[in-house]
């Protein structure tokens, strides 16, 4: 059994991770609030019948860790998705997701720029190879 102050964590973790634009973790937070929300009626509702082991005891016990489950696998497969590389959904080169939508625009309109060769020579001094 999962105490409700451990549950608490979960929902504080889950609004963070709602912080991030395109972070995959909308589905995975809900379901976290939904499993708080039975979380309630197991401990000060019905909390006779789930250490009476009652079939709504149990059945309450069920769905709650259910919901946690699902959340996990979701969080789960959204992050494997995003940082494997060959991963569906995965960055080409296997980077990093932008923080939004908008700075990604901003990444991809940058380096798109062409630098003269000028300030470049400057900004960029040769390589000089590393003695062995």
């Amino acid at each position: 059994m999962i105490s409700p102050q451990y549950l608490l964590w979960l929902v504080a973790l889950a609004a963070v991770c709602l912080l991030f634009a395109g972070s995959g973790m909308t589905r995975p937070a809900v379901l976290v609030v939904a499993a708080s929300a039975v979380t309630v009626l197991e401990f000060p509702v019905f909390f006779g019948d789930v250490v009476g082991s009652t079939p709504l005891g149990v059945g309450l016990m069920l769905v709650r860790n259910g919901l946690l489950v699902a959340a996990c696998l979701l969080a789960g497969r959204a992050l494997w998705r995003r940082t494997v590389p060959g991963a569906a959904g995965a960055t080409p080169d296997g980077a990093q997701p932008s923080f939004s939508r908008r700075y990604a625009r901003q990444a991809v309109v940058n380096s798109a720029r062409v630098v003269p060769s000028t300030s470049r020579k400057a900004a960029c001094p040769p390589r000089v190879p590393a003695a062995r």
